[in-house]
């Protein structure tokens, strides 16, 4: 029993030094017992087996490795495009409410025009009414302008020369001519 005693504590000794020399990685146990694999007879051919499963391992690590980053790089990728498709769609948005306000601006312009041609076309009317008037006798000049509204009166006046002006307030209600008076005299002012 002493000598088996011994072997034990000889064994236990032993297995302690490799794993403290293992863990000061001063000694690699199991390459060791690799290479004593390696050069058995018997053992040999599973050896070769055995690397060829590591490298094959190492492989399908690599490649798992290789998936990995692709996926990450992809994953990257869509939360790029994300971001740029949110600020495509929030300049979009932008855009339409400028839209907007431009169309509503040319429809301001546009009734702005249409009014202006209005005006333009009236003044050009009275104009012409004017002109023709103008070459008629003074009483069937003055009895047709009694016919029509006030403010055409004093439009169709202003567009007259002034002896025909004084001629014609002359044949008025001296209360009625002061007041188609200051209508002529703010239209010829620029006023309307």
């Amino acid at each position: 029993m002493k000598w088996f005693t011994i072997i034990l504590i000889v064994i236990i000794a032993l297995g302690v030094g490799v794993y403290v020399l293992s863990v000061a990685n001063l000694i690699d146990p199991g390459a060791f017992i690799l290479a004593r694999l390696e050069k058995g007879r018997l053992t040999k051919e599973f050896m070769e087996t055995y690397k060829l499963g590591l490298q094959d391992q190492e492989l399908f690590q690599k490649k798992q490795n290789e998936v990995a980053a692709a996926l990450n790089a992809l994953e990257e990728k869509r939360l790029e495009l994300a971001q740029k498709e949110a600020a495509l769609l929030k300049k979009e948005t932008e855009l339409k409410d400028q839209e907007t306000r431009i169309s509503a601006s040319i429809n301001k312009l546009q009734s702005a025009e249409d009014k202006e041609v209005k005006v333009v076309n009236e003044k050009k009317a009275i104009k012409e009414e004017a002109i023709l008037l103008a070459e008629m006798e003074p009483g069937k000049l003055q009895a047709i302008l009694e016919t029509m509204p006030t403010e055409k009166q004093a439009k169709i006046l202003a567009e007259m020369d002034p002896d025909t002006i004084r001629s014609m307030l002359g044949n008025m209600d001296p209360q009625k001519a002061a007041s188609m008076l200051s209508q002529v005299t703010n239209i010829k002012m620029g006023g309307e």
